[in-house]
């Protein structure tokens, strides 16, 4: 899996939902850039994803019309921003706990919808830190360890670490 942004790993496969669902390779095309939490400063955008493109993506327009829930932008570079505002059952609790970096602390309807999205499996890394198995806590652990951190001192921690919202926000 390429190297992506919590944003994208966590909050982009919960915009599916029941009545629509987009798979990982419609929507991440070679024109896909990265995905953005929108500017959470404002209640208006909680909530909210942005997915930025070199090119249009014409599934994630059909999707989007279906929905109704997303809006479009082109910047001076030329970029496409498609803003989406997640599904609001999840949105209310899984969309904060992402945030806080609380992982396994989300509804076992979006880790199966995370799962489902990145293909994973019982073994897989990602699978690990969204039900904290003891595989991904020894992963975790070495990568703490391979760069100098210490790990926490809790008994209890995640197996992944907190977004950086400096780098995982989109300011329009």
């Amino acid at each position: 899996m390429k190297n992506y942004k919590e944003s994208t790993l966590f909050l982009l496969p919960l915009i599916n939902s029941e009545d629509c669902f987009l798979n990982k390779d419609e929507i991440i095309t070679d024109d896909f850039i990265s995905t953005y939490i929108k500017d959470n400063r404002f209640p208006l955008l909680e909530n909210s994803i942005v997915l930025k493109y070199k090119g249009n993506n014409d599934k994630l327009e059909k999707f989007s019309e279906i929905n109704r829930f997303w809006g479009k932008t082109f910047d001076m570079n030329g970029l496409i921003t498609y803003h989406i505002t997640l599904n609001e059952k999840l949105a209310n609790t899984d969309y904060e706990k992402i945030l806080n970096g609380d992982y396994s602390k989300l509804s076992l309807d979006s880790k199966y919808k995370i799962a489902d999205f990145w293909n994973l499996n019982k073994y897989s890394f990602l699978w690990g830190v969204l039900f904290k198995t003891s595989f991904s806590k020894l992963i975790y652990l070495q990568y703490l360890r391979k760069f100098g951190i210490r790990a926490p001192q809790r008994t209890k921690f995640e197996y992944w670490i907190k977004p950086n919202l400096a780098k995982e926000t989109y300011y329009s």
